[in-house]
């Protein structure tokens, strides 16, 4: 979907109501709430009305949940700092209020275990310049 865009999308009812890997994710409406009327509803089609107003694009750096990147401002170009380059970072890690590292704006070399931690090192190659 692009933003703005409105769309209808008609769900099969092994979707819709009763998949049996993810069970009822969708509340029943107001009024189908005994068992009968809810497996009238598992046998029906879903419609499900969605527009799109706006997302976060965030990428999953390892494809399996560990390192997860939101973008707040795409970057330009496709170079990338390389391993030996000296590069001028904002640094800040933080877990809830705790903030462990706010460093602004220094200058340090992509060897610098000390601060480029593979983390670090893992979000930069991933960046655009």
């Amino acid at each position: 979907m692009r933003k703005g865009e409105k769309s209808r999308v008609m769900v099969k009812s092994l979707w819709g109501y009763n998949h049996p890997e993810h069970g009822e994710k969708v509340e029943f409406p107001a009024g189908w709430d005994t068992e009968e009327k809810k497996n009238i509803l598992r046998h029906r089609r879903a419609f499900f009305e969605i527009k799109l107003y706006d997302w976060i694009v965030r990428h999953d750096l390892y494809a399996d949940g560990a390192i997860l990147k939101t973008i707040h401002g795409k970057g330009i170009g496709f170079d990338r700092a390389d391993s030996f380059d000296e590069i001028r970072i904002n640094l800040r890690i933080s877990q809830g209020e705790n903030v462990f590292a706010d460093l602004k704006e220094i200058e340090v070399l992509m060897t610098d275990t000390d601060i480029i931690t593979p983390v670090t090192t893992k979000v930069l190659n991933s960046m655009k310049e």
